[in-house]
Order: structure tokens, then C-alpha cells, then sequence
């Protein structure tokens, strides 16, 4: 039981990372887009990180918030992580260039918060 512990709060950890590298490139997305025209980056090199961070960040977060869910019956962890992944996949299907980025970003901000709380699950228990 304390081992399962601690690998929740690595994978907490990891998630917060994780999500916040997430939040942080999709919020400057369209400033490296201008800029990679600029210094000749490729801008679908930028944009083929979205998918493997998201996955991650996907695997991360629902294997250590249902990891918890299942010992403590905890739901908001659970919730904030649905509701981040559902904005996060939101934000794919938005063709407006302000309100994609605003998604994704609040979603992994959701993501972080989901994290946040599993941890607060944990050393309160």
C-alpha cells in the first residue's frame, strides 16, 4: 500500500510536469508558428508535439488518479481530469486561432489541478 503511495505521488508529479509543459506550448504555439516562418522552423514539427504530450498526459494522469480513485472512492480528481481532457480535445476540433490555444490550455490547466487534488487525496488519508 505504501508503495502504491509513493507511485502516485511520482506519477502526481510527473502529471503536474507534464501538463504544465503541455499548457505552456500550446499557449505559445502561435507565437512559435510566427516565429518559426521567421527563423525557417518547420511549424509542423512544432505542431506533431501535440499528440504524444497529450497522450502522455493522458496515461499519466488516469493511471494515477484512478489509482487513488480506487482506494479512497475520491471523484473530483477524476472529474477535473475528464473535464481537462475533454477541453483539451475541444480545442483540436476549434478553427478559431484564440479559442484552440485558450482550450488546450485551460484543459491542461484542469489536468494540473486533477493532479493537485489527487495528491491532496493522498496525504490527507
Amino acid at each position: 500500500m505504501v508503495k502504491a503511495v509513493k507511485d502516485s505521488v511520482v506519477l502526481d508529479n510527473w502529471g503536474i510536469g507534464v501538463s504544465i509543459l503541455c499548457s505552456i506550448h500550446c499557449a505559445l504555439m502561435p507565437i512559435l508558428i510566427v516565429t518559426s516562418a521567421i527563423v525557417g522552423w518547420q511549424a509542423e514539427t512544432l505542431e506533431e508535439i501535440e499528440l504524444p504530450l497529450f497522450i502522455v498526459a493522458a496515461i499519466i494522469g488516469s493511471v494515477s488518479i484512478l489509482n487513488v480513485y480506487f482506494q479512497k472512492r475520491r471523484t473530483k480528481p477524476v472529474y477535473f481530469l475528464l473535464a481537462g481532457l475533454a477541453l483539451i480535445l475541444v480545442g483540436g476540433f476549434v478553427e478559431s486561432e484564440w479559442l484552440e490555444p485558450a482550450f488546450r490550455v485551460l484543459g491542461s490547466l484542469f489536468i494540473v489541478a486533477a493532479h493537485v487534488v489527487n495528491k491532496r487525496t493522498l496525504k490527507n488519508a
